[in-house]
């Protein structure tokens, strides 16, 4: 597992916050081959659950 925070806009409010990805690696592979949005750090301090998380920023699937 790896992880990786990027910024984005928060969903509820607007402002920049940042998201934090957990990526699940694979054997052989360079880098993470889906990465799943796990916590979110918003200066207003909004609250998500995983699920609400997974539906305003969907996994990423890489290769």
């Amino acid at each position: 597992m790896s992880q990786r925070t990027t910024s984005e806009t928060c969903p509820k409010c607007g402002e920049a916050a940042a998201v934090t990805w957990s990526g699940a690696d694979a054997f052989g592979s360079a880098g993470p081959v889906r990465e799943d949005a796990v916590g979110i750090n918003c200066p207003n301090r909004c609250q998500f659950t995983t699920g609400e998380l997974g539906g305003h920023f969907p996994k990423k699937l890489n290769g």
